[in-house]
């Protein structure tokens, strides 16, 4: 037997709604038949004074919070652009730590020889004053600066009775002075990052003509910053009274020592250079040894 089933009216059809053609405001547009591929401009972060102005024109309470999540993603945006910023605080922790090192060494010289730190100290100085009339690097100077201080870092190794030696000296003596160079060497390449400084070092009694030591290396073999302080270490050791030479010289008598060696023993570049210590009262009073007038261009390390 069949059950009556109730039968269902149909629905009535719902008749087409007419279509509003004119795209939404703000609708992207959409790519032509025959166009180029569309593609949506690249979204670009905004600069941290729109994310601020944008965040001032939304209204509270949702505008609050959403302004400073844009304030703090702005400022996400710029570490991110700016990945260094750490490691430029573990370099300026890591310079310290070396600067703390040089200080050690320079008073470890003058424990063992007050004329030879004062010597280094002067040296250093004139050193500085001999690069920025050449136009070095901040970092250059900083190089001529450490390298001047730590030159004759070897003498801690001399015996004292030659450090105070005045007069000839014999050839042991002399294979023992010159050692200083390469003693001085071991020292400061045991620091990571210094080895331009130890090349000053070990370098600064080369001569341009080939006739120096420990390594005999000539002309541009040499590197700049050693024939710069080679310059400085020479006319303060012509400046000071020494051998049969019983009295200091000036800047300008010492500078006419310094050009007769020029092409020999001292770099002509660097020794023509020198003319700005020609009647130099800055350079008179580092011969003193008053370093007032270069202290605040020298680092903590002097």
């Amino acid at each position: 037997r069949c059950r009556s089933v109730a039968r269902v009216s149909p629905k009535p059809p719902i008749p087409p709604q007419p279509q509003d053609k004119s795209e939404p405001r703000g609708a992207v547009e959409k790519p032509r038949s025959g166009s180029a591929e569309f593609r949506l401009p690249p979204l670009r972060p905004p600069s941290s004074s729109a994310a601020r102005e944008g965040a001032d024109r939304i209204s509270p309470p949702l505008g609050d919070d959403l302004g400073e999540m844009i304030v703090r993603l702005q400022e996400e945006i710029d570490v991110l652009r700016n990945p260094m910023t750490g490691v430029h605080d573990e370099i300026r922790r890591y310079r310290g730590v070396v600067r703390g090192v040089l200080l050690s060494l320079m008073s470890a010289i003058e424990a063992k020889h007050r004329p030879t730190y004062e010597h280094c100290r002067r040296v250093s100085a004139l050193a500085l004053l001999l690069g920025r009339a050449m136009g070095h690097s901040e970092r250059d100077l900083e190089t001529l600066e450490y390298g001047g201080l730590l030159h004759d870092v070897g003498n801690i190794g001399m015996p004292e009775q030659l450090l105070a030696r005045k007069g000839e000296l014999t050839a042991e003596e002399e294979r023992l002075l010159r050692d200083h160079t390469t003693r001085g060497d071991r020292i400061v390449r045991k620091v990571p990052d210094l080895d331009a400084i130890a090349d000053i070092v070990r370098l600064h009694h080369e001569q341009v003509d080939g006739h120096g030591y420990p390594d005999g290396l000539s002309g541009d073999a040499i590197p700049l910053p050693v024939r710069v302080v080679a310059c400085a270490d020479y006319f303060d050791t012509i400046a000071r009274p020494h051998g049969t030479q019983a009295q200091a010289l000036s800047a300008n008598e010492a500078l006419a020592k310094v050009r007769e060696v020029a092409g020999v023993i001292l770099d002509r570049e660097v020794v023509a250079a020198m003319a700005s210590f020609e009647n130099n009262a800055l350079v008179e009073e580092v011969l003193r040894d008053n370093l007032d007038g270069v202290l605040e261009m020298m680092s903590p390390a002097r």
